[in-house]
């Protein structure tokens, strides 16, 4: 059992190194290039890493097994609420290492995105049981 919790914990950080990054670098182009608002940038780069993580979670992490139509739909909605309150838990954070310690924006962004994966996956891992 603690060798799947491993196997599965490996392929999780895998696959969230590869969402933290799409976030990262989307985040980057919408607010250093695109010059968006930081909340705008954030929650962008966010929606789009959060979609990634919910095929890749489902598919490739917790192997989900095959659910009616419904519970799919629940599950996805379940993820999806457990992801919004990770934005706003995100978004502090980022929020406090940029504009009260002064860090460089993708430092803090990093920051951000690990201290929210470490939740999410510990929350992935009630909402993906059979």
């Amino acid at each position: 059992m603690k060798s799947l919790i491993k196997k599965q914990f490996v392929i999780y950080c895998f696959f969230g190194t590869i969402a933290g990054s799409i976030e990262i670098v989307l985040f980057t182009i919408l607010y250093n290039y695109a010059k968006l608002p930081l909340f705008v940038s954030n929650t962008l780069a966010f929606i789009i890493s959060v979609l990634f993580s919910y095929y890749v979670n489902s598919k490739y992490v917790f192997k989900r097994t095959f659910l009616t139509r419904r519970k799919a739909i629940k599950q996805f909605n379940i993820f999806i609420l457990s992801r919004i309150a990770g934005i706003f838990f995100d978004s502090s954070i980022l929020y406090f290492c940029i504009h009260f310690i002064r860090m460089p924006n993708l430092i803090a962004k990093t920051i951000s995105c690990t201290s929210t994966a470490l939740i999410n996956y510990l929350i992935g891992k009630h909402i993906f049981k059979a």
